[in-house]
């Protein structure tokens, strides 16, 4: 493995509420105690109370400049939709141009370990946990595919080059025709005008900007290499958790998006083995 500078990767750690949940808690500390060797920003709206964060920081760490709490327009963390479309701009990426890599972490992750080092070699440009028929809802184990954003790994340069990319998604026919069949023509004409001039439209059913990357992008820039479901399992993990860690052979991965939604069961009695309580 090669050598890695500690500049080649930035973990990102967007909050929106300026009273954490016990978890939400428990996840950040984690994060703060896995990644102390990292360069850390924490994401906030502008004026917000961070107190509650600052409190976190273990002693010591923040003197290194690992950690640094930067403020931003509230208009991106009004809601998730909002969130998804700052991530979908370059501009976004554009704050960390001098690193090679983006890590997000949000506050319902737990780290298991730090195996960025590894990740960093491997040449993906979206590393992110699996999803399955149902996206969720019922026990299905078949993989539709991999990229969940809640805690991925985004090489930066590549992902501003799509972003800015000119190219359309829908032909002139093919707008048309949603013009004219679709119950929202406010809605569909928005979307058109606001993106398909200048970047990507997204397809109507595809919301989240996770999806937008690892589903919609890869079939239009076929060189932007998103990792597979059997090896995004040892990144990260989400939905069916138990299910995917016996796939790695009993191995946990670097983390866990949605800990205690999905399986907590499974999940928070690793939890409690690094000596944490959830709720």
């Amino acid at each position: 493995m090669s050598s890695i500078c500690k500049k080649s990767v930035v973990v990102v750690i967007p909050i929106y509420s300026d009273h954490p949940s016990k978890n939400e808690v428990i996840s950040i500390s984690q994060a703060f105690q896995i990644l102390q060797n990292r360069i850390i920003r924490i994401l906030h709206p502008v004026g917000m109370d961070i107190s509650a964060y600052q409190s976190i920081v273990p002693t010591g760490i923040n003197s290194k400049n690992t950690i640094e709490f930067i403020s931003f327009p509230s208009i991106h963390f009004i809601d998730i939709r909002s969130y998804n479309t700052w991530l979908l701009t370059p501009g976004f990426y554009e704050n960390f141009i001098d690193f090679e890599f983006l890590c997000i972490v949000q506050t319902d992750v737990f780290l298991f370990s730090d195996d960025l080092n590894y990740w960093l070699n491997q040449n993906w440009d979206y590393i992110g946990a699996p999803w399955f028929e149902g996206w969720g809802e019922g026990n299905s184990t078949k993989f539709i595919g991999a990229g969940n954003g809640g805690f991925s790994l985004r090489r930066i340069k590549p992902t501003i080059r799509v972003l800015n990319s000119r190219k359309k998604l829908y032909s002139h026919k093919h707008s048309i025709k949603r013009l004219l069949y679709s119950k929202n023509k406010k809605a569909v004409w928005n979307d058109l005008k606001h993106h398909n001039s200048t970047h990507y439209s997204k397809i109507p059913s595809i919301n989240n900007e996770d999806r937008w990357f690892a589903q919609l992008i890869p079939t239009y820039f076929p060189d932007f290499q998103v990792a597979p479901p059997k090896v995004a399992l040892k990144f990260s993990i989400e939905v069916n958790p138990r299910f995917l860690v016996q796939l790695n052979d009993g191995k946990l991965p670097m983390g866990c998006h949605a800990w205690w939604k999905y399986d907590p069961e499974f999940l928070f009695p690793i939890v409690e083995s690094f000596n944490h309580y959830p709720v």
